[in-house]
């Protein structure tokens, strides 16, 4: 699994330093009337629409949904006697970026022999599989959610070689728009899709840049930008070497820095909340339970998950959990939500060796949370 070090305002994050378990002091602008407040400080919005799962893939790639009220993970295809690793699968072979989710419905692309490509919607309370759309003349190669569209990539076999475009697809009516390519590069990838504009990515490059949802007012991405404003996390060491972070703001047509929380963990916007963490010195993290076979059983972090209002104000305690939190992720193409639920990645150790094969998934309003089990 990758880490990713964009740590200001992302989502997905790399837990790579530590911070003071007894600070959270907070610093705000003057000025906290509520209209001000939802100008300045506004979550993310992922595009999500409410259900009972979060999907990812697993360790071996396979589609998979984490239960948010129980933690339960199982394989998106439900035939308990498939092995999921063969073409005895219907879900055999959809890469990452072949499959995406609409609430409790999947929505994913299969090929056949002769190149055509289709796309089935899969609902995994009913277990009903329908074809939703195919295309006989071109190969669809990659499909993204966002509230109820669907982003579809599209190689067009030409006389002069091939040709990409991409084109929204309505889940409610089945209505289809071509988007704007004009100023999308054919080599352009999606990263992710969010506050109502579609991320790009060079292949191989560490270039973003940003489009609307039409493929209009193309633009360079920075991830501290937010609404016109710019978000920045500084951080500075403490004595006993770890990485204290605050989180800054500077606001659209001032010149003077907003300090939003000081000596923090990583961060993220969520669903109205900022959401951070802040974990005990490294020395602890790895006091594990070795069992009479020495396999480490539980390697607590004594982890503590705050949130707190976009402005950093009324910031409180939202759980605490023993689980390693590490933060790795391996598929921006499935972040790990779902309406109020969030899910942070965790570890478990056998030796010296450590498996990222679990989610602590939380509600953001109540604090209530599960660890993932099969």
């Amino acid at each position: 699994m990758k880490n990713l070090t964009l740590i200001v305002i992302v989502l997905l994050f790399v837990l790579s330093a530590c911070s003071n378990i007894t600070s959270t002091q907070t610093t705000v602008g003057e000025s906290t009337e509520a209209e001000n407040i939802s100008t300045r400080y506004k979550s993310y919005k992922y595009g999500t629409v409410e259900g009972d799962y979060i999907f990812a893939r697993d360790s071996q790639g396979r589609p998979v949904k984490y239960n948010v009220h129980d933690g339960k993970m199982s394989f998106v295809c439900p035939d308990p006697f498939c092995d999921h690793e063969s073409g005895k699968c219907q879900f055999y072979g959809i890469r990452s970026e072949m499959f995406t989710s609409i609430g409790n419905i999947v929505y994913y692309l299969k090929h056949d022999e002769t190149g055509k490509s289709t796309l089935y919607s899969f609902d995994t309370k009913t277990a009903e599989t329908k074809k939703v759309f195919d295309n006989a003349d071109s190969y669809m190669t990659s499909v993204y959610a966002y509230e109820y569209g669907l982003l579809i990539r599209v190689a067009e076999n030409l006389s002069c070689g091939i040709k990409s475009y991409y084109f929204w697809y309505d889940t409610k009516t089945g209505a289809s728009e071509k988007l704007n390519d004009s100023y999308v590069p054919l080599d352009f990838i999606i990263y992710m899709i969010r506050d109502d504009r579609i991320i790009w990515k060079l292949p191989g490059k560490q270039d973003y840049y940003s489009t609307d949802l039409h493929g209009d007012d193309y633009k360079e991405y920075d991830f501290g930008y937010r609404y016109g404003n710019y978000y920045k996390m500084e951080y500075e060491f403490a004595e006993d070497g770890r990485r204290l972070y605050s989180l800054y703001a500077t606001f659209a047509g001032e010149s003077e820095r907003t300090c939003i929380l000081k000596d923090i963990g990583p961060c993220f916007y969520y669903e109205n909340k900022l959401v951070y963490f802040i974990t005990e010195p490294r020395d602890e993290q790895r006091a594990a339970h070795v069992d009479e076979n020495g396999y480490v059983t539980k390697d607590p972090t004594g982890g503590n998950v705050y949130v707190a209002n976009p402005d950093g104000s009324d910031a409180h305690l939202l759980y605490h959990t023993d689980e390693f939190i590490t933060g790795n992720t391996s598929d921006m193409n499935h972040p790990l939500v779902c309406g109020d639920y969030f899910g942070l990645p965790t570890a478990r150790f056998e030796g010296d060796e450590m498996f990222e094969d679990r989610l602590i998934i939380a509600n953001i309003n109540t604090g209530e949370f599960v660890v993932t089990h099969e």
